[in-house]
């Protein structure tokens, strides 16, 4: 979750209020300052909701932008517009959506996003691409889900859209995905063909074999349409997989 406004006019007098300060991230612009919190590294749920409350009482022209998830429909359908009713089945995607109803009732001027990224982090960590690379380096066999659909989106891309949005000062829930809808099965595999691995190593199987205990969708893919309208174009999932190759091959192999 960010915030975007004037860190001057939320006043210190908690501790919570006053560890703001230690979320400045990377991007200022004259008076605006961009914030960022992840639930449970710094505060848990209770706190960051009362943080929240407060900034929009004393900040009230703050911007809120929250990333939400395609997790929060059942997976039935597919292709899911804004409009759309979220049914969530598990517990993270409840308390996505859960996120989701407080930035709208707390600020006028939010922006949801719901989305599906990939990508890597510094210092390495085991998301889905991550753990990818790492097994098909050792040309170990992974299997993906044939029956789970996604259309991701790199974090470089949904960071261009973000900055974008921000400029044109969008509010309300916006689908940000790529144009592809894609199993998770070929997302690995055109990883590994990517990254000029043997694909064929790839095996794949059914979420059903899976021994997750909570539920997960099938299908979460999102309708891009509004996207498009509001930006002119959607992000190319095969632009996406190159820059992410570049990126990660310049992070990890200097």
């Amino acid at each position: 979750m960010w915030l975007f406004g004037d860190s001057d006019l939320i006043p210190s007098y908690s501790k919570i209020v006053h560890d703001l300060n230690e979320m400045e991230v990377a991007m200022k612009c004259d008076r605006i300052k961009v914030f960022e919190k992840f639930l449970g590294h710094f505060l848990d749920r209770n706190d960051l909701d009362l943080v929240v409350k407060q900034i929009s009482i004393y900040s009230p022209s703050s911007k809120l932008v929250y990333t939400s998830t395609d997790s929060i429909f059942n997976g039935i359908k597919g292709n899911y517009k804004e409009t759309d009713v979220p049914e969530p089945m598990n517990y993270y995607a409840k308390s996505k959506f859960d996120g989701e109803l407080q930035a709208l009732k707390l600020f006028n001027n939010s922006m949801v996003l719901r989305t599906n990224i990939y990508g890597f982090h510094l210092p390495k960590s085991n998301s889905l691409a991550e753990w990818a690379i790492n097994n098909l380096k050792k040309n170990a066999i992974i299997s993906g889900f044939n029956d789970v659909h996604f259309n991701p989106v790199y974090t470089k891309q949904f960071a261009e859209v973000l900055f974008k949005l921000v400029t044109l000062n969008f509010s309300g829930i916006l689908n940000v995905a790529s144009n592809n809808f894609i199993s998770k099965y070929a997302f690995l595999q055109e990883i590994a063909k990517m990254f000029y691995f043997d694909p064929e190593i790839i095996q794949a199987c059914s979420i059903n074999e899976s021994k997750f205990k909570a539920i997960r969708p099938n299908n979460t893919t999102l309708n891009t349409d509004f996207l498009s309208e509001t930006l002119g174009n959607v992000p190319d999932f095969f632009d996406g997989m190159y820059q992410f190759r570049l990126d990660y091959n310049n992070a990890f192999n200097k």
